[in-house]
């Protein structure tokens, strides 16, 4: 016997589904009954929970270099293009954080952490580089 899915968000605009035994499906069909997207990556975590991905439709974006939560081996194994962001604070901006000054832009403290700027820099020689904004 299957187990159905849940829908999690809106189901006429963004949605997600989830099942218990195969758990979150973030291929996104056209509607929530429609067929699985043919193209799919279901990927472990921690959290015990799979995830399912549409490589085409799927651009895992890296903030705060937090490696826990993302593995760019998987994702560039399936052929899917990385985003980094990496943020900084502006002058105009110290006023609104205190400490700020550590997270200036431009920065050794908010340059991306060495092993992901390695990956970043053999990517760019590659049909599908990564992106950083």
């Amino acid at each position: 016997m299957t187990t159905p899915s849940h829908l999690v968000g809106n189901a006429d605009t963004t949605f997600w589904l989830f099942n218990p035994t195969t758990g979150y499906d973030l291929t996104h069909p056209a509607t929530p009954s429609s067929p699985p997207v043919a193209t799919r990556l279901r990927l472990a975590t921690t959290a015990d929970v799979a995830v399912t991905i549409a490589p085409a439709k799927t651009a895992p974006i890296v903030i705060d270099m937090q490696n826990f939560f993302l593995s760019e081996a998987i994702a560039r194994a399936a052929g899917i293009q990385i985003v980094h962001v990496v943020w900084g604070i502006t002058e105009e901006g110290l006023a609104a954080v205190p400490g700020g000054r550590l997270l200036m832009r431009d920065q050794w403290n908010t340059a991306l952490h060495k092993p992901l700027q390695d990956s970043f820099d053999l990517s760019q020689s590659t049909a599908l580089p990564d992106r950083s904004f």
